[in-house]
């Protein structure tokens, strides 16, 4: 029986976008999956809009909380999946049609523990933007095989998306694996404990992972200093981390 691909995606007020992001996880080519979609308290229809298309299709399901921010509701849908694969999709994103299946291929090396795939940032209607390269940008330039040793590195030299979306993870390889709550860039935080638990990832150049660029996007709201505490705490927490596994690289974070 092929393999069940869990599909985490949280939503505040992304009425707008939902139905575009929901129908491109339905379409895709690969059809075993589950798309665990978490209400975060919206205000604006997201959560009718859920609870319809989980009647239409059975493999959504809906989850419902009362606001606690994206943290929180990947959280608790990761303690309510059941694939043997794992992706996170934010609500107003979307992915190409084929990108789940051409990812799964590279599981068949047993040993895997995670493949990151391109982001490409499009406007609301997919079409890609052609813009200097910013946070969200990612074109891996070949396909590759990466040992625990070499992760730092390809950090170091920004050959790691360091999202937690436009990944595809083998559960058992990141079960024990959450978001950190109360904090922003929880997506740096979660990938710094991928590079630091996981043996073997690889770099995909297939599929793609679309990126909306939209005006209240969180990633362009103006920083606080709040933002600025997630930061530290963050580099903090990855110098830790990093250093333990790559000493060699304690230069790089002084």
């Amino acid at each position: 029986m092929e393999p069940k691909i869990s599909i985490i995606v949280p939503v505040y007020n992304l009425a707008d976008y939902l139905p575009k992001c929901l129908d491109s996880l339905l379409g895709q080519t690969y059809k075993n999956i589950e798309i665990l979609v978490v209400n975060d308290g919206s205000v604006d229809g997201s959560w009718k809009l859920i609870q319809e298309y989980a009647k239409r299709d059975g493999r959504v399901v809906a989850i419902n909380q009362p606001n606690g921010g994206a943290a929180k509701a990947r959280n608790h849908a990761l303690d309510k999946m059941t694939g043997e694969f794992l992706t996170f999709v934010d609500g107003d994103d979307m992915l190409s049609s084929d990108t789940l299946e051409l990812q799964l291929k590279k599981f068949d090396d047993p040993e895997l523990d995670w493949v990151e795939f391109p982001v490409v940032r499009v406007d609301s209607n997919g079409k890609e933007l052609n813009k200097a390269k910013a946070y969200s940008d990612f074109y891996p330039s070949n396909d590759e095989i990466l040992q625990r040793d070499e992760f730092v590195a390809y950090y170091a030299s920004h050959r790691l998306s360091e999202l937690a979306c436009a990944c595809l993870y083998r559960y058992s390889s990141v079960k024990n694996l959450r978001f950190p709550e109360g904090y922003y860039y929880e997506d740096s935080f979660y990938f710094t404990d991928v590079v630091a638990t996981t043996h073997k990832g690889a770099l995909s150049t297939s599929g793609r992972y679309l990126y909306v660029e939209r005006e209240n996007s969180s990633q362009l709201i103006k920083s606080t200093g709040k933002h600025l505490y997630s930061r530290v705490c963050c580099y903090l927490d990855r110098r830790l981390k990093f250093l333990k596994l790559s000493p060699q690289y304690k230069k790089w974070f002084q």
